[in-house]
């Protein structure tokens, strides 16, 4: 990096933070107007992402409070968003939305973090998609969200876009895109494929963060009528507009197989999936059925999650009646011939999976989710308590025995996804898109004061309650950090040794801050992103050209992912005597 450049962001830095720790309103616009007015949207939103990234709640507040965005322009041009466009739920709605803004006379182009691959999604061939890359959480290296940035820009000015529709509603960075986004002037749709409440089940804060976050944007769509009365407790502008439905002809829903096939769709997820409970379904299924087979579809988002299955599928001898199957696009492969649907979710926002099983005319058994739109007429299926393992089997067996009763629920669940599908919703999507007003029959969504109140407490509780133990998280992170450091020091004075950090991501910068407070510093870094950056920093292949044995490497990262190829690098240079592994079981806690 240029150091005029870094002595110049060192200036946004602290015109940043005085904006952000300013608590006078006519003096803080003053200063934002101030900041906006001498630098660019790009590097002024990169330095609040690298400042602030773990301050999202706060930062949109301070936001919300003053409204620094340009005004919308209208139009006709429209950028979609997503991470990819392969293996789930959300690719396959975009996948089906684009035509559906094409017809309504919108430009449309698609923005992802990945490369196309031969397992996406088909989109239009004349629709441009552009690649962002991936980007690493959290944000501890200012230059590559400032190249991101750089990238969504360059495309919005080329293309002219008018309006972006964001499909990760729970993204890292999204509150900095939408920022970036809006203080470009253009229009920021969020599509939430997820639902309010699956935050509490996995115990993390992005509710919090999303209460303050999406009332930035200007328009939030959502999956259900309950999801939307949730928001509208909290001002967001949301609307409910259900996913598109894909029609079939009747040729393709003949079901005349003998095969009594039961299917299970989706990501091997075991806190929402919940992808075992299926496994002991099964093996109570067989007792009465031991014809019946189980076709699992999709991938797993772990090796571990793979194992798991893997295992309590050999454990329970269901080699023959549980089979599992890649992911496919082929919706045909899945659905025809399946006698029964299986869903074990522990929470889902709207469920494409039970959508086409409908369009199919397939019996359904599922968990109990009273909020899905899908399941509210009750047609077509069988509910049972959440974790109720023996109503499912039961379900099942009665759905494979009684030909009539399979008949009926196959007739209801046509007609379901029928009436289901009588929700208009181009016309909903087109004032979206413009930004004009719509007609959501708000007065039927209105909930009693009391119930809101009951709502509001039980959000804030939990507020309080994640944010003590955060706070106790935390200060027993920097316990640990400090007794680590303790150690670095001990082993550099005892065998004489200078210390070096790699990588220097947020625990390497941790370990150095402390050691600097304990007035003793560090003889480089090894980094091969940041290599260069400052002249402290090398890049990995620089040890071939140092006397290893000189210092203590001490290895600063936690994350799975890269453990192999963190380690396995460092080891082609250094002796293991010569490592600190800060994290070296971090594979058995994963």
């Amino acid at each position: 990096m240029n150091p005029s450049i870094v002595d110049n962001v060192e200036v946004l830095h602290g015109e940043i933070e005085e904006w952000y720790e300013c608590q006078e309103p006519s003096k803080s616009d003053t200063l934002f107007e101030h900041i906006i007015g001498n630098w660019k949207p790009e590097r002024v939103v990169s330095s609040l992402a690298y400042m602030y990234y773990n301050q999202s709640q706060y930062l949109a507040r301070k936001f919300k409070m003053h409204n620094y965005f340009l005004p919308n322009k209208k139009g006709y041009n429209v950028a979609i968003y997503y991470y990819k466009m392969n293996f789930g739920g959300v690719e396959r709605v975009i996948s089906m939305l684009i035509p559906r803004y094409k017809k309504m006379g919108f430009k449309v182009i698609l923005i992802t973090d990945d490369e196309a691959s031969a397992n996406d999604y088909e989109i239009p061939p004349d629709v441009k998609r552009y690649v962002l890359g991936k980007l690493e959480y959290p944000i501890d290296n200012e230059e590559k969200y400032y190249s991101r940035v750089c990238k969504i820009a360059k495309i919005m000015r080329y293309e002219n876009i008018n309006c972006v529709v964001y499909h990760a509603a729970s993204s890292k960075i999204l509150l900095f895109d939408l920022l970036f986004i809006r203080l470009l002037g253009i229009r920021f749709v969020i599509d939430k494929h997820e639902f309010f409440s699956q935050e509490l089940a996995v115990f993390n804060r992005n509710l919090l963060d999303e209460k303050e976050i999406y009332s930035l944007a200007d328009q939030l769509v959502v999956l259900s009528r309950t999801e939307k009365i949730f928001w509208n407790l909290y001002k967001v502008n949301s609307i409910y507009i259900r996913n598109p439905i894909e029609e079939k002809k009747e040729d393709d829903l003949c079901n005349d197989s003998e095969e009594k096939k039961i299917i299970w769709v989706g990501r091997y997820n075991i806190q929402q999936k919940q992808y075992l409970d299926a496994v002991y379904i099964m093996k109570n299924v067989i007792m009465s059925e031991p014809e019946a087979v189980l076709y699992i579809y999709g991938e797993p988002e772990t090796v571990e999650d793979l194992h798991q299955l893997k295992s309590k599928i050999y454990e329970n001898n269901l080699g023959k009646n549980i089979i599992l199957k890649k992911y496919t696009t082929n919706k045909q492969e899945i659905y025809k011939d399946a006698k029964v649907h299986l869903v074990t979710s522990a929470f889902e926002s709207f469920s494409m999976t039970i959508a086409e099983s409908k369009t199919y005319k397939i019996p359904l058994v599922t968990y109990e989710m009273p909020y899905l739109e899908l399941l509210k007429d009750k047609k077509g299926c069988v509910i049972v308590e959440q974790g109720d393992i023996l109503a499912a089997s039961n379900a099942i067996v009665e759905l494979l025995k009684d030909k009539s009763k399979w008949q009926r629920l196959s007739e209801q669940a046509r007609l379901s996804i029928e009436d289901f599908a009588k929700h208009k919703t181009n016309a909903l999507w087109k004032s979206v898109l413009l930004g004009n007003d719509v007609a959501c029959n708000d007065d039927l969504l209105c909930l009693d004061e009391e119930y809101q109140m009951i709502i509001k407490t039980l959000i804030f509780h939990y507020s309080k309650g994640f944010e003590k133990n955060y706070e106790i998280k935390q200060n027993y992170i920097e316990t640990r950090m400090r007794m680590y450091v303790k150690d670095i020091l001990f082993h550099k004075y005892r065998y004489s040794k200078k210390v070096v950090l790699y990588p220097y991501g947020n625990i390497g910068q941790k370990i150095h801050a402390l050691i600097k407070d304990e007035r003793e510093d560090i003889a480089f870094v090894i980094d091969n992103q940041l290599a260069y950056t400052q002249d402290y920093i090398v890049p990995l292949e620089e040890l071939q050209n140092i006397n290893c044995t000189e210092y203590i490497f001490v290895v600063c990262s936690d994350r799975a992912d890269i453990y192999h190829e963190i380690r396995g690098g460092l080891r082609e240079y250094v002796r293991d005597e010569n490592i600190i592994d800060l994290y070296p079981n971090v594979l058995d806690c994963n």
